[in-house]
C-alpha cells in the first residue's frame, strides 16, 4: 500500500487504511477509508485555523499508542499538542520564553513540558492555570498539566539542577 506525499516530508500515518498529510504550504490532507484503483482519494481542508486544525489533528489521531516525546516550537506565546505524546520539550530561537497557551490535545490529557533550550516560564495568563509563574530555567525541570475543558491546570511542579 503506497501513500503519496504531496511534495512533503512531514507524513503522519494512524489507522492501517488512513493518512495524514501536511505540505509546507500548512495545508492538511487525510485519507478517506477505502482505497482505490489509484490509491487513497484526499480530502483537503480549506482552514488554517491553528485550534481548528489542531482539532481535526486530534480527532484523526486517536487511538494512537502514545510515543514518549515530541519537540515543539513556542510562537506567539503558544504552543501546540497533539493526543500521541506526552512529554513535550519547548524549543526557541530565543534566549527566553514566556508560555501563555496551549492548543489542541484531549479532555483529561496529562502532558509534561521541560524546556530543550530556552529559559521558559509556564505564565498564569491564558489558558493555562497554574498558583504563580513556573521559570524552567534548565533542561532538568518539569510541569505536568491536565487538559479540563479548554484550561490547562497544573499537576505538579518540579526545579530539579
Amino acid at each position: 500500500m503506497e501513500i503519496k506525499k504531496l511534495n512533503s516530508n512531514a507524513v503522519g500515518t494512524h489507522y492501517p487504511s488512513q493518512a495524514m498529510i501536511l505540505t509546507e504550504k500548512g495545508e492538511i490532507y487525510v485519507t478517506k477509508d477505502d482505497v482505490t484503483d489509484n490509491g487513497f482519494e484526499l480530502i483537503k481542508f480549506q482552514t488554517y485555523d491553528l485550534e481548528q486544525l489542531t482539532s481535526i489533528v486530534n480527532n484523526v489521531l486517536k487511538g494512537i499508542p502514545i510515543k514518549s516525546s515530541a519537540v515543539v516550537g513556542i510562537d506567539n506565546f503558544s504552543i501546540a499538542v497533539s493526543p500521541i505524546s506526552n512529554l513535550y520539550k519547548i524549543s526557541s530561537n530565543n534566549p527566553t520564553e514566556e508560555l501563555r497557551t496551549i492548543v489542541g490535545g484531549f479532555e483529561a490529557q496529562v502532558i509534561s513540558l521541560v524546556s530543550m533550550n530556552t529559559e521558559l516560564t509556564v505564565s498564569k495568563l491564558g489558558n493555562i492555570r497554574v498558583d504563580t509563574n513556573f521559570l524552567i530555567s534548565n533542561a532538568f525541570s518539569i510541569i505536568m498539566l491536565q487538559k479540563n475543558g479548554k484550561q490547562w491546570i497544573e499537576l505538579s511542579r518540579r526545579i530539579n539542577q
